[in-house]
């Protein structure tokens, strides 16, 4: 990976799975990395005790279904680190579900958090890093996305949206 001395880096469910591995990385590249977890879901006294460990790092709650949540998410990392160079969009949420039995509530939660929330997010670190005329945004994704998954209608949706949005922004952004 690149030297990324000086970088912020914003990862969105980074405590675990891909998104630590991620965290690790770019930590691992010399980036400051902010990531984020699900307030009441994930363990905070080991958040609270990794992040004491490394001053480099350090962990916001966000509920990507909360557009307030999202804003004062990314207010914080501003405020601490002085804008987002690098933007990690990788928290979400899985089911498997038949598809006749696939609620519209379902429906709707995992288009918010998968799909919706990434799309606040990148709005609300965009204006930061046109400022700065620098910025990358990795959107994560998977592979149900581009072959479908049965019983995961819904979430192979939602990640099938996350790739198109990536490509509607690279071709929009990248100029």
């Amino acid at each position: 990976m690149a030297d990324l001395q000086g970088a912020v880096a914003l990862v969105t469910g980074g405590w675990r799975g891909i998104g630590r591995s991620v965290v690790d990385s770019l930590r691992g590249a010399g980036a400051q990395v902010c990531f984020t977890y699900l307030d009441g879901i994930e363990p905070l006294d080991q958040i609270s005790a990794l992040c004491a460990a490394d001053p480099m790092l350090s962990a916001l709650p966000l509920d990507l279904r909360d557009k307030t949540s999202i804003r004062a998410c990314l207010d914080q990392v501003v405020q601490r680190f002085g804008g987002i160079d690098i933007l990690v969009n990788n928290a979400g949420i899985t089911g498997w579900v038949p598809f006749e039995e696939i609620t519209d509530d379902a429906w709707d939660q995992m288009m918010a958090v998968n799909l919706r929330g990434p799309f606040i997010v990148i709005q609300e670190a965009l204006e930061d890093m046109k400022a700065a005329k620098w910025g990358r945004i990795i959107n994560i994704s998977s592979s149900s996305a581009q072959s479908g998954t049965a019983r995961m209608a819904h979430y192979s949706s939602s990640k099938g949206g996350v790739i198109t949005l990536t490509r509607s922004l690279a071709l929009e952004l990248s100029p």
